[in-house]
């Protein structure tokens, strides 16, 4: 009954009647072979038909589109990757329609349906990206057939594409992220892109922080890899007088994607330009010193057992008169103090949900085990610090209200020494944003394949430039 996809007795007694077999729980040890050997059958005459089916793409997405099969009907992996982006994109009956025949027409031309490219690790899909152009329909500007691909490359043919249908003037590249953007500022950004290549000015995008006229001259001329986040920042240190390389460190901070209270971090960032002989690794830990001291409210246990909130340690603190010496001799006490807090055994907080992994390397004598494990407890942050020699301690409040986890990723030889290698840090939105070791070092390649491997099986983005 179970080799036959039942579950229980009145699903094997349907499953009898619509194949015409005897419905009943008492049978020969022929009698099931028959009926298992006909199942057998069945499956792979299916797989056949699914397999035949994969060779022509649109008809499966067709078929997909008038609901006539489910994503999890398709045989080919990939495939079933691409149509779950159909079903999961909300469209209507006629959107549905429409949408098929606008790939069926790209089909002609051009694989793009079916593509997909590697970026920082995540797979990105060109179907969500077509679905966001299609939407845009009521827009087009020219005709989709007489779109042809200009070059073998597929995000050239996609982004002319968007050119062909969309815009008259060219964007810069990395702006094209914007149409595989899933999240709440997707919608505002794809609209800021063709409002861009229509002829606007971008400083009138729904950007997260102002944009001067010099802002703006940087923020169009940033990396092709570079997120939209990312490129405002860009913009903001290279109009400071930064260099692409204070940028990188800057971007790889929660400066990257954060702009709360952006007045402060103007000034951190000018501090940064005046002091250009500070070495780039000690970027981090100074702005994480800053976040604490600034703005981080602390919990304090009390004798009874009830917790208190304080103020941040220095809610007034500024960057006017402050020397890099200074600044430095300030975030290493700290790191020294963090290291010897004493933390309480019920500062701990519910695991993230995101499981995690092991992974075994080389044979014999140079067996390796590397593992990832989440840090559920102040306490496990603190020896996690102290091993390292970094600030990781000062997450606990983050890690407590739900806004990032952090992870200790280990290796275990044939002799059974463990050591500490790198500190994952993951924020809300599963992406990775940091994964340093000691004293703050980037991660070497074994490590970086490691990390890469867990962040495929559990679907989390690569948002940190050292992976």
């Amino acid at each position: 009954m179970w080799s036959l996809g039942c579950l229980t007795v009145h699903d094997y007694f349907r499953w009898c009647e619509a194949r015409g077999f005897r419905a009943d729980e008492y049978k020969s040890c022929f009698d099931m072979q028959r009926e298992l050997a006909y199942h057998q059958k069945q499956r792979a005459a299916e797989r056949l038909r699914q397999s035949r089916a994969a060779r022509d793409p649109i008809a499966v997405i067709g078929a997909l589109c008038e609901e006539a099969i489910k994503p999890g009907d398709i045989v080919s992996v990939q495939l079933r990757e691409v149509c779950g982006r159909i079903a999961d994109a909300s469209l209507s009956k006629y959107e549905r329609r429409s949408l098929h025949e606008f790939l069926s027409t790209i089909w002609r031309v051009s694989k793009l349906p079916t593509q997909f490219e590697i970026h920082n690790g995540q797979a990105l899909y060109y179907m969500d990206a077509l679905i966001a152009v299609h939407r845009r329909r009521r827009s087009w500007r020219r005709p989709l057939d007489q779109w042809r691909p200009v070059s073998h490359n597929r995000e050239k043919q996609f982004l002319s594409l968007v050119r062909h249908l969309l815009i008259r003037y060219p964007v810069p590249r990395f702006f094209g992220s914007v149409w595989f953007r899933t999240d709440e500022w997707a919608t505002r950004y794809q609209k800021w892109y063709i409002e861009v290549g229509n002829g606007a000015n971008p400083r009138r995008g729904p950007v997260p922080i102002p944009l001067t006229k010099r802002v703006a001259h940087y923020f169009l001329r940033a990396p092709d890899h570079y997120s939209i986040e990312h490129a405002v920042r860009f913009g903001q240190i290279m109009a400071c007088g930064g260099d692409p390389g204070l940028c990188n460190a800057l971007i790889e901070t929660r400066l990257g994607s954060n702009f709360a209270n952006e007045e402060f971090w103007q000034s951190v960032i000018r501090f940064f330009v005046r002091n250009r002989d500070l070495d780039l690794s000690q970027v981090g830990p100074i702005v994480d010193f800053l976040q604490y001291h600034k703005f981080e409210h602390q919990q304090v246990l009390l004798e009874d057992g009830q917790t208190r909130w304080l103020p941040p340690p220095q809610p007034n603190l500024s960057m006017q008169k402050r020397t890099a010496q200074a600044l430095l001799a300030q975030v290493d006490q700290w790191h020294r103090r963090l290291g010897k807090v004493k933390a309480h055994a019920s500062e701990r907080w519910a695991p993230s949900g995101i499981q995690s992994a092991s992974f075994l390397r080389g044979r014999g004598d140079r067996q390796v085990i590397w593992r990832i494990t989440e840090l559920l407890s102040h306490k496990e942050l603190v020896r996690e610090g102290s091993a390292l020699k970094h600030c990781v301690a000062s997450y606990s409040r983050h890690c407590r209200g739900g806004h990032a986890s952090i992870w200790s990723l280990t290796s275990e030889d044939a002799a059974g020494n463990v050591r500490r290698r790198q500190t994952i840090e993951v924020s809300r939105n599963r992406t990775i944003v940091q994964c340093r070791g000691r004293m703050n070092n980037l991660p070497g390649e074994q490590e970086k394949q490691i990390v890469a491997l867990w962040a495929k099986s559990e679907s989390l983005v690569l948002g940190f430039r050292g992976l």
